[in-house]
Order: structure tokens, then C-alpha cells, then sequence
């Protein structure tokens, strides 16, 4: 018997305030009616989980307002999502779609596939 891999997903966009985009939802099903990136990401995520026949545990959207780093914010909603996971949760699937600037900022275990 195998145990499927758990994974965990943070898709992320930037605000656009000349056309009045600058609040997000957290759940991603109401983000992604919010946002065409966040329902890009959130759809490229759920595939690549399904494709690798894997258990989505946890999806968190994410409005992020730093132009070149992850804010402090980025980073608490980052490790909450972490630290709420199950240890056998990965995050493979995030590093195929998460801008370099908040993986990086990240102090925790993330390891890059």
C-alpha cells in the first residue's frame, strides 16, 4: 500500500490599484473569482498535485504588496501554512509557481525540487 504525497499551495498576486484590485480573499476559490493569476495558479497547482497523484492538504491565496521582496506579512502567512501541514506535506508543488523573492525570504524548510 502507498501513502500518497500531501501537499500545500500558496498562489500569490500583486495589487493593480488603478483599477481598484487591491483586496484579496485568503480562501482560493473566492480569490480565484477575484483574480485570472490566482485561478491560473490555483488550476496549474490542482493539476500538478493530480497529475502526481497526490492529496492537496492546504491552499492560501495571498495578496502580496512588496515589488522585489516578501513583506513580513508574506513571510507570517508563509509559515502559518507551513507549520499548520502535516509533516509529510510538501511544497513542490508552491516552488513550480511561487515568485523567487518570498521563497527566499523564507526562514523555514523549504527546499526547492
Amino acid at each position: 500500500m502507498s501513502l500518497k504525497k500531501s501537499y500545500v499551495a500558496l498562489a500569490w498576486t500583486r495589487p493593480v490599484p488603478w483599477v481598484g484590485f487591491n483586496q484579496l480573499s485568503s480562501d482560493i476559490d473566492a480569490a480565484a473569482r477575484q483574480s485570472r493569476t490566482i485561478r491560473y495558479q490555483r488550476d496549474l497547482i490542482r493539476q500538478y498535485v493530480r497529475e502526481a497523484h497526490g492529496v492537496l492538504e492546504k491552499e492560501v491565496a495571498l495578496l502580496e504588496l512588496a515589488p522585489d521582496r516578501a513583506t513580513p506579512e508574506s513571510l507570517k502567512i508563509l509559515g502559518d501554512l507551513v507549520r499548520k501541514c502535516s509533516s509529510q506535506a510538501t511544497v513542490e508543488g508552491l516552488l513550480l509557481l511561487t515568485h523567487d523573492p518570498l521563497v527566499q525570504a523564507y526562514p523555514g524548510p523549504i527546499t526547492a525540487v
